[in-house]
């Protein structure tokens, strides 16, 4: 099984949907945030994008970082948090999964 993210939506340029996915953490409404992230899900264009961009990972959490928590899960997607220690970014991300061998037919 291989993950890649849809989309991510920090507290940077995307501050709207940033404020509205975060109220819905705070009040527990995660399958409500993955449904609204979920409407950035163009299927294999978000595939293509993750192969071209080298982004395919093993794991749902990105390795590279020690500051991600996957917040919840439902169906394909789980919804995931990724802070900075000093707070100046916030982030929540939303990730899919895909067999290996559907990667290798399309």
């Amino acid at each position: 099984m291989l993950f890649y993210e849809i989309i991510r939506i920090d507290n940077q340029p995307a501050y709207e949907e940033f404020e509205t996915i975060k109220k819905m953490v705070r009040r527990g409404w995660t399958r409500k945030a993955i449904d609204f992230l979920s409407d950035w899900d163009y299927g294999n264009e978000n595939i293509d994008t993750a192969m071209a961009l080298g982004t395919m990972r093993d794991t749902i959490l990105d390795n590279k970082s020690t500051c991600d928590h996957i917040i919840a899960t439902k169906g394909n997607y789980a919804l995931c948090t990724s802070q900075c220690p000093s707070g100046l970014y916030e982030a929540f991300y939303l990730v899919s999964s895909i067999s290996e061998e559907k990667l290798s037919a399309l």
